[in-house]
């Protein structure tokens, strides 16, 4: 098992490598990791590559590409490129513009809805809404809910509601727990769809409007509604290609 570190990496994905270390050992893997020598600690042994992490810093300051980061995997990637430091480099998407708005989920609804993109239903809009906001649009929406971190990933700041006589104490829950994990306890309402698939399609768009999909990835497996497995293609979708093809069609809007 190859595990790559890197010190861009936030809290939720620290976890996800930590929990993966902990089931190779127990499995009898070997664990190689990618990463400088502090992390070198927590491996079974270390093989010098002669300055890995200078080498990649140089490259990746002489490309203006910073690779696998939030820009290309996604907003859950720990929130880094969402940073100020890093926006003078070149992201691949179509302006930056894109990379902020994606930082605010409000925001990001907000965008999808008017590109013609169906969401489900909830609130968005740039902004906090209080407390006294969300328990007045929640019926709605219907019952149950799901409250989430506007600016969060992984699970965090996210609380399952059945009644709206339980939101008081879960919205105070899960404030705290957004403004703990992202420095940012605004949160908005979702309706939740029980039995869903997580299927995420990956696009890359370039400057000039070009924009193409590179097919799905199923995430469905998770614990606390984070995601533990990733598979491409998806079982799920499995060679139903008309499906899949509808859904890269939306995706690049």
């Amino acid at each position: 098992m190859i595990i790559s570190a890197s010190i861009f990496l936030g809290e939720v994905h620290a976890e996800k490598i930590c929990k993966l270390l902990d089931m190779a050992l127990k499995n009898g893997a070997p664990v190689i990791g990618l990463n400088d020598s502090g992390g070198a600690r927590i491996q079974e042994g270390v093989v010098s590559l002669g300055g890995y992490a200078d080498i990649f810093l140089r490259n990746t300051l002489a490309s203006g590409v910073i690779p696998q980061l939030s820009a290309i995997m996604g907003p859950c990637a720990g929130g880094a490129v969402y940073s100020p430091a890093l926006t003078d480099f070149i992201f691949m998407v179509r302006n930056s513009s894109s990379i902020a708005a994606m930082g605010d989920k409000g925001v990001a609804r907000a965008r999808v809805i008017t590109s013609g993109v169906p969401i489900v239903p909830g609130t968005e809009g740039e902004g906090s809404l209080n407390d006294d906001d969300l328990l007045a649009l929640a019926p709605e929406f219907g019952f149950p809910l799901l409250i989430k971190a506007t600016a969060g990933g992984g699970g965090k700041g996210m609380r399952e509601v059945q009644a709206v006589e339980d939101m008081p104490a879960l919205l105070q829950a899960a404030r705290q727990e957004a403004e703990a994990s992202f420095g940012d306890g605004n949160v908005y309402l979702e309706k939740l769809v029980e039995g869903a698939r997580h299927i995420e399609i990956q696009i890359m768009a370039d400057s000039h409007g070009n924009v193409i999909h590179l097919g799905e990835r199923e995430c469905s497996l998770q614990r606390r509604h984070q995601k533990l497995l990733e598979e491409s293609p998806s079982p799920f979708i499995g060679d139903d290609d008309a499906l899949r093809q509808q859904m890269g069609s939306v995706a690049v809007k």
